[in-house]
């Protein structure tokens, strides 16, 4: 009987509990604006925006009269609308919570562009560090490596930069962007019909005939030898190709 008991409260405490994490969960999901106030953070990680508060602001509206789960007086659905966030294109993270007062908390980190691709059919787009395209933005510009040609076509389908080409692209772009002095030297990449990229250097008359993009760190290695090596003996003008297409060479025409 005792044994009966005991099973029994077990069975009540169990009940008791998922109900509180039932509550509990729907608690996290659904809240009440207690003061009507919604504070928006961004984090744009040192780059130019391409969003405002304002932007926020207006996805926060239109989801309030989009949610059919929100459409009670003061309810907002907060992962619901933090997901709503996250769909947008040149979003990185958001994360969504409510402070004690009952302020609503959104903080938003931007995509990182790092470079502009110019389509050859026209119309252009950002590609971020993780490989996202980024839709331009009417109000701000990104100041960005360029990339053209007609293989930018190629490489706009929806599906390329998760392929292994792209994945290499934009593994290149990043070295790139994270290395000071490339940044600074390199300011346009042209890409053919054969996918073959094509660097410009901001200092320099030379055209950087870089291949595909592989072996990207000794091809880098290779063009830093040039400048460092080369360019002091020959001077700048001596040379008007540097091609890196060979292993463990630099053919310099």
């Amino acid at each position: 009987m005792r044994q009966f008991r005991l099973k029994k409260r077990a069975k009540i405490l169990l009940v008791t509990i998922a109900i509180f994490a039932a509550v509990g969960f729907a608690s996290r999901h659904y809240v009440r604006l207690a003061n009507g106030k919604i504070l928006i953070k961004l984090n744009y990680s040192g780059q130019e925006q391409l969003f405002t508060e304002a932007d926020i602001e207006a996805i926060v509206n239109e989801f309030r009269k989009e949610d059919s789960l929100s459409n009670q007086p003061g309810i907002i659905n907060l992962v619901a609308l933090e997901n709503r966030i996250k769909q947008v294109s040149f979003i990185e993270d958001c994360q969504v919570s409510r402070d004690l007062k009952g302020t609503i908390l959104i903080q938003v980190t931007q995509r990182k562009p790092i470079a502009r691709v110019i389509r050859n059919r026209g119309g252009s787009y950002y590609i971020s560090n993780e490989g996202k395209m980024i839709p331009t933005s009417e109000r701000f510009t990104a100041r960005t490596l360029v990339v053209t040609g007609v293989g930018t076509d190629s490489l706009s389908h929806l599906d390329t930069l998760v392929q292994p080409y792209g994945k290499a692209f934009v593994q290149l772009l990043n070295y790139i962007h994270n290395d000071p002095f490339w940044k600074a030297q390199i300011a346009q990449i042209d890409i053919d019909q054969e996918m073959n990229l094509v660097l410009y250097p901001v200092v320099g008359n030379q055209i950087i005939e870089f291949g595909l993009p592989q072996n990207i760190e000794s091809k880098f290695k290779r063009l830093l030898l040039f400048y460092e090596k080369i360019v002091p003996a020959k001077g700048w003008t001596a040379y008007r190709r540097v091609n890196l297409n060979f292993d463990n060479q630099i053919v310099c025409e």
